[in-house]
C-alpha cells in the first residue's frame, strides 16, 4: 500500500470516529454517508425481530431500536440485510425511516434479506429471486435477492444492479460443516456463472453474508469456497479482500471475515481507494453483541458524482499552515467563523474549538504522525489532512 493511500485509508477511519461520545447511547453513531459519493452497506441483523429466547439479542426492543437509529444517522444510500425474521417488526422499522424503500425477500426460510436502499436518490425498475431453479446451489432456499434501481441524478452511472445474499453457516457436526461448504462452493459457482451472462459494463454489487472467507474457508482451512470469483480473468473484485488480508473479522466472535462485498469492474472503477471498512458499532453502542447484533456493517464508498466530494476544498477559503508542522499549527477561514475538532490517526479527538475564525495551535508536544482537522461551517464540513513532524 503506497503513503498515499495509507493516508486515505486513516482519513476514512477517522470520519467514522468523528463523533465521538458515549458509547452507551445509540444517538452518538456518527454519520458516515456523504453528499457527494454512494455509499453500499451491509448488515447481519441477527434474527431482527424474532422474539423466542435464544434467537438474538434478549431485547428485541432495544435491539430494533439501535438497528433504526444506526440506519437513520449513517445516512448511507443502500443497505443490504441478512436474517429478517418478523416482517412486521421490519415494516415497523421503515415506517420510522420515510427516506428508505424496502424489498424483503420473498422466499420462505424465516431469516430473509432485504435491500434498502435512499428513495431521494433512485428508483426502483424491478426485483427477483436468482438461482431458485437450482436449489442445489442453494440448499438452504435463502435464495439471493436481485434489485435494479435508476437513479434521479445523475452520478455518473446507469443501471445499479444490487444482489444481497446469505449463504449457508458453518455450523454443527464436522460432517455437517463439510456438507455447509460444499453448499457455498456451489452457490459460488451458481453466482459466478450467472455473473458472467450480465453486460459486460454492469454496475453491480453482490454483497451479504456469505459464511465464509475468501483466503481459506474458516472449516478446517480448506480451499475458500469462492476461489473461482477470484479468478483473474473474472470481471468481478471483492472490495471486501483488504478486510481479509488485513485479518479484520466481521463478526463479533471470530476473527475471519465472512461478510463480504464483490463489485463488478465498472463499479470497482467508482471505488474510493481503500474505502471498504468494517464499522465497529461498539465504540457507539455498549455491550453490542448482547445488545445489537453478532456482525459488524461492512460498507464501502463509491466516488459516483460528476461533483467530487472534496470540491469544497478547492475553494481556498480555508488556510492551513505550515504542512508538515513542527511548532505551531495555523488555521484560518477568510468568510465565517467556523467549529474546528482535531482528531489523531486513531480517531481521538484532541482539540475542540466553536465559533472562530482563526486559531494558532501549539503542537510542539504532539506526537510525530497524520492528523485531521474539521473545519464545521453551517452548510457542510470539510476534513484536511496535516503532518506533524
Amino acid at each position: 500500500m503506497t503513503k498515499a493511500n495509507r493516508h486515505n485509508a486513516l482519513f476514512l477511519f477517522v470520519v467514522l470516529g468523528i463523533f465521538l461520545g458515549s458509547e452507551s447511547k445509540a444517538q452518538s453513531i456518527p454519520r458516515i454517508g456523504q453528499n457527494y459519493t454512494l455509499e453500499i452497506a451491509n448488515w447481519n441483523l441477527e434474527w431482527f425481530g424474532k422474539t423466542a429466547s435464544g434467537f438474538g439479542p434478549s431485547d428485541d426492543v432495544k435491539q430494533q431500536a439501535l438497528i433504526l437509529k444506526t440506519i437513520q444517522n449513517a445516512d448511507v444510500d443502500v443497505w443490504g440485510l441478512c436474517e429478517v425474521s418478523e416482517k412486521k417488526a421490519f415494516d415497523s422499522m421503515m415506517l420510522k425511516l420515510p427516506n428508505y424503500k424496502a424489498i424483503l425477500a420473498p422466499y420462505f426460510p424465516e431469516q430473509k434479506t432485504a435491500i434498502i436502499f435512499n428513495n431521494n436518490l433512485f428508483s426502483l425498475i424491478d426485483s427477483k429471486l436468482l438461482g431458485t431453479e437450482n436449489k442445489d446451489s442453494f440448499s438452504t432456499l435463502r435464495f439471493p435477492l436481485e434489485i435494479r434501481l435508476l437513479p434521479k441524478n445523475d452520478i455518473g452511472i446507469d443501471t445499479l444492479r444490487l444482489i444481497v445474499l446469505h449463504l449457508k453457516a458453518n455450523t454443527g457436526t464436522d460432517s455437517s460443516k463439510m456438507l455447509a461448504y460444499n453448499s457455498r462452493k456451489r452457490s459460488a459457482d451458481w453466482l459466478k456463472m450467472y455473473l458472467n451472462k450480465l453486460p459486460q459494463n454492469n454496475y453491480t454489487m453482490v454483497m451479504g453474508d456469505w459464511n465464509d472467507d475468501i483466503d481459506l474457508s474458516i472449516f478446517n482451512n480448506l480451499p475458500s469456497p469462492f476461489i473461482r470469483l477470484l479468478d483473474n480473468g473474472f470481471n468481478y473484485r471483492y472490495l471486501s479482500k483488504k478486510l481479509t488480508d488485513n485479518g479484520q473479522g466481521t463478526t463479533t466472535a471470530y476473527p475471519d471475515a465472512i461478510d463480504h462485498q464483490l463489485a463488478s469492474a465498472a463499479l470497482t472503477s467508482k471505488h474510493k481507494t481503500d474505502s471498504t471498512f468494517v464499522w465497529h458499532l461498539e465504540q457507539y453502542i455498549g455491550n453490542y453483541a448482547s445488545a445489537c447484533s453478532d456482525h459488524y456493517p461492512v460498507y464501502s464508498i463509491f466516488n459516483t458524482y460528476r461533483q467530487n466530494i472534496y470540491s469544497d476544498r478547492s475553494t481556498g477559503l480555508v488556510s492551513l499552515y505550515p504542512n508538515p508542522a513542527s511548532k505551531t499549527l495555523e488555521i484560518e477561514n477568510k468568510t465565517a467563523n467556523f467549529n474546528l475538532s482535531i482528531f489523531n490517526s486513531m480517531g481521538q479527538m484532541l482539540l475542540e474549538s466553536r465559533e472562530i475564525s482563526y486559531t494558532n495551535i501549539d503542537i510542539s508536544d504532539w506526537n510525530k504522525g497524520l492528523y485531521f482537522a474539521k473545519i464545521t461551517f453551517p452548510t457542510h464540513s470539510e476534513i484536511l489532512e496535516f503532518i506533524v513532524e
